[in-house]
């Protein structure tokens, strides 16, 4: 592991570098938007100065790079691009003139000589590349993005080529390709007067990829940010990690653990216990333990290594692996489905079958990690509920897990239990127009907020309800959203000053989480969607409380002038709503989103409208 020197750093990096990048909500904003291909000039210039200034920004925005090419398991021309658009122009790079020959950027044989340039200017390298990047200094161009891409690397190859070097070490391995050796006063042309940045290039395997974790701690100083895992040996001390190998191969480890990675089809597994799912392009992947081999022949099995004794213990889900000796790798025996192998000291062993619920699935890390994580939250005394929907045996009830909270648990009509964000996290279906939960919020309060993860499958209604009270007295909340997807909300006979949409409304098909943020203190009555504010209002100077009573979930019950107008119910899914009275901060929300994200490639950017935003009305 590549140590890292601190006293180089000035006090703010020092104090930026102290707070993990992931949590870091404007750097992760601006990723999303990078990757989606949505930066405006000002988002795009704001990245610049992020990345120039910015070491650990630099470093974590080329791993997330690698990750969504990883991902995607095909070699990313847009990835390379973005990477190239945003990092190019790193401080201290030595440029390259045009009168300088290119050598074959694609050839397996690097070779280069040319007279040494001066510095350039950051600046003029950072201008230069949005004029590169854009066509027109415009990076929203529109235009069929692959087409444009190719266009663009093949007239701007020297801007290129440094940084496809810098990264190319790790993608050749992760995409079948070969690297050269050494790099060393490679030169490139300039097809116009741009200056380039070049750097020192250091070349590395990237033999797999950290997708997702839960309580995910290493020993050593190896830390859950660093993604990318190169041959070598790897204890796992606790939790879960999900690691995508170049060839294809996921492979989930639980910890305690120790495993060793030699290439891109080949681990050792000293003990503990992994999960392998190999999709064609991974045929023959093996797991070796200290005496037998398990090669896989295209399909899902599970293994496990006593620390004790070295026993390994294995079960084939689909498929079928191949069990060899590991010296002479001849073949001991063939196990399909629903089959099972225990080996002690290379020899056959019988015993009770294993238990399968050691080895969890891919898609059971995000479960995990949000089930650690929510025990925190539990313990807030401002939390008054969270109902996680865990299906009891009523399975009419919605239990409210706050213990002694005055917040009653929910009962059941109509919806269906389905499932939920993760494999194994229930979720309640509403589909029907007299699907609703009923629960109740008793007492006065100043603040409150009410958080709520869901996926909404049509937005075919008027009003759509997420959360309102029953009736429409004085205090009633009310909190649901439009036809647009729009959040609104508020509470009953608390009058606004101003009302206004200031982000993009909640998608179709797609896990989102939702906020209802009301303070008669601080006069404000919000929503926000996955972490930024969406609805922002402020509510008039006078004397009214927030007394929600008797709510519903995903419908609501029409009251005096509304008597007789269309339901308003949810066609989606909810998994989880967690009410406090307080209003919760900027970044508690932020945090809230990044602790149960529904994966690590899930991004919070929502789509604008296609229109402009409708002007607000009353209810």
């Amino acid at each position: 592991m590549k140590e890292r020197s601190d006293s180089a750093r000035s006090p703010s990096q020092s104090n930026r570098n102290t707070q993990s990048l992931r949590s870091d909500q404007e750097l992760a904003d601006l990723f999303s938007l990078a990757i989606d291909g949505a930066m405006d000039q000002d988002t795009f210039a704001k990245l610049q100065d992020r990345l120039q200034s910015d070491p650990e920004a630099r470093k974590h925005y080329i791993r997330h790079r690698l990750l969504e090419a990883g991902m995607a398991r095909e070699l990313s021309v847009d990835a390379i691009g973005g990477m190239v658009d945003q990092i190019g122009f790193a401080p201290g790079a030595k440029a390259v003139e045009q009168d300088d020959l290119m050598q074959s950027a694609c050839s397996r044989a690097v070779s280069a000589a040319a007279d040494s340039a001066e510095i350039a200017s950051s600046q003029a390298v950072a201008d230069s590349l949005v004029g590169v990047a854009t066509g027109q200094g415009n990076p929203s161009q529109e235009g069929p993005r692959g087409t444009q891409w190719i266009s663009w690397i093949g007239q701007h190859a020297a801007v290129i080529v440094p940084w496809v070097l810098l990264v190319g070490g790790c993608l050749a391995v992760m995409f079948g390709l070969q690297a050269h050796s050494s790099f060393d006063d490679f030169k490139v042309v300039l097809p116009s007067q741009v200056g380039v940045a070049s750097v020192e290039h250091s070349v590395s395997q990237v033999t797999a990829m950290l997708v997702d974790e839960a309580g995910a701690k290493f020993a050593g100083d190896r830390s859950t940010d660093d993604v990318v895992f190169n041959p070598g040996d790897y204890e796992l001390l606790e939790g879960t990690v999900h690691l995508r190998f170049a060839s294809g191969a996921d492979l989930v480890l639980q910890a305690p653990a120790k495993l060793r990675i030699d290439d891109k089809l080949h681990t050792r597994l000293a003990f503990g216990a992994v999960r392998a799912i190999v999709p064609p392009s991974a045929i023959g992947f093996t797991v070796a333990t200290t005496d037998v081999n398990f090669e896989d022949v295209g399909t899902e099995f599970g293994l496990s290594v006593s620390k004790k004794t070295g026993e390994s213990t294995m079960q084939v889900f689909d498929g079928q692996v191949n069990v060899r000796e590991s010296k002479s790798n001849d073949l001991m025996k063939s196990v399909h489905e629903g089959g099972w192998v225990r080996y002690a000291d290379g020899k056959s062993k019988q015993g009770d079958e294993p238990n399968a619920s050691q080895f969890p699935s891919p898609g059971e890390i995000g479960f995990l990690r949000w089930k650690t994580i929510q025990q925190q939250h539990v313990d807030d005394p401002s939390l008054i509920g969270w109902f996680p929907f865990i299906k009891q045996a009523d399975q009419q009830t919605l239990v409210n897990a706050v213990a002694s909270s005055p917040v009653t648990s929910g009962r059941i009509s109509g919806p269906r239990w389905v499932s939920g964000r993760w494999d194994g996290k229930d979720a309640l279906l509403f589909d029907r127009d007299t699907d609703f939960v009923e629960f109740e919020i008793p007492g006065k309060y100043q603040e409150l907020t009410i958080a709520v993860w869901m996926q909404v499958d049509r937005l075919d209604r008027e009003m759509i309800s997420i959360c309102n009270s029953n009736e429409g007295d004085d205090g009633d909340l009310h909190f649901q959203m439009n036809r647009y997807g729009l959040p609104r909300g508020g509470i009953m006979a608390a009058p606004r000053e101003s009302f206004e949409w200031v982000g993009n409304p909640v998608p179709v098909g797609k896990w989102v989480h939702v906020v209802s943020v009301t303070s008669l203190t601080q006069r404000r009555s919000d929503i926000y969607v996955n972490g930024k504010r969406v609805m922002k209002s402020k509510l008039a100077e006078g004397d009214y409380p927030i007394e929600p009573g008797v709510c519903r979930l995903g419908n609501w019950l029409s009251f005096g002038q509304y008597l007789g107008r269309p339901a308003r119910v949810l066609n989606g899914r909810m998994d989880e709503v967690a009410i406090w009275s307080r209003a919760l901060k900027d970044d508690e929300i932020s945090k809230l989103v990044d602790e149960g994200r529904p994966s690590l490639v899930w991004s919070s950017e929502n789509p604008a409208l296609e229109h402009p935003l409708p002007s607000p009305r009353p209810y």
